[in-house]
């Protein structure tokens, strides 16, 4: 499984945890209940995929659950940590590539398309007052609607565009392992003939077959 992205979310929700109890307290009990969630939730995550009781390798289709949370989690901690202005943006980036690393289905784009949605979402609903708007990292979280809407923008053409770059690398990387592993399955049959042919040939001729080393002395005779 991705025991290194579980890992790095684990830690990212331990670390946002900490902030929200030392920090938090102006903004009441809801940024301290949403990071423990997610915290929960980060290392209900990696002790099952460690345990063997969920494996994205044995099914693949449950890899899209923990896409989607990271989604829902990055944005919770972007939007207590400064909203689009928020430097836990580049953790979408992070799960984007991570999930694009999966070539098995269209998990990455599935990331890309998630995440632009919900920091889309999470900045229309700041800018409208729906959200509060906060920053535990300190400063008050300051965004108007031309900045929104370029944020958005900008976010969302990155995170397509991580996505697609990830993806090429790896469908690089994959052809050329199957061109080698051709290469080398054409060599093995290539090794067969020639000594089914040699055999063939101790058998049925009359001349003798010999070898000789680098030194030019004889290291096989028929």
């Amino acid at each position: 499984g991705y025991t290194s992205a579980n890992l790095l979310r684990a830690a990212i929700s331990l670390a946002v945890t900490v902030l929200c109890v030392a920090y938090g307290g102006e903004y009441g009990w809801v940024p301290v209940a949403i990071a423990l969630a997610a915290l929960a939730y980060s290392v209900s995550w990696l002790l099952l995929e460690l345990t063997g009781v969920v494996s994205t390798q044995r099914d693949p289709r449950i890899a899209f659950l923990p896409a989607a949370a990271d989604a829902v989690l990055i944005t919770c901690f972007v939007v207590m940590t400064g909203s689009i202005n928020s430097l836990l943006v580049i953790g979408y980036y992070f799960s984007i590539i991570g999930c694009s690393m999966n070539p098995r289905l269209r998990q990455g784009e599935f990331a890309a398309a998630a995440s632009g949605a919900a920091f889309a979402l999470s900045s229309l609903m700041v800018l409208s007052g729906v959200l509060p708007r906060m920053n535990l990292l300190g400063g008050p979280s300051q965004a108007g609607a031309p900045s929104v809407v370029a944020a958005i923008v900008l976010n969302g053409l990155g995170f397509f565009g991580a996505y697609h770059l990830t993806k090429i690398q790896i469908e690089r990387k994959e052809s050329l392992i199957g061109r080698l592993e051709l290469s080398e399955s054409r060599l093995i049959q290539q090794n067969e003939i020639v000594k089914l042919l040699l055999s063939d040939f101790e058998d049925k001729a009359a001349d003798w077959l010999f070898e000789l080393d680098p030194e030019l002395r004889i290291s096989y005779l028929s």
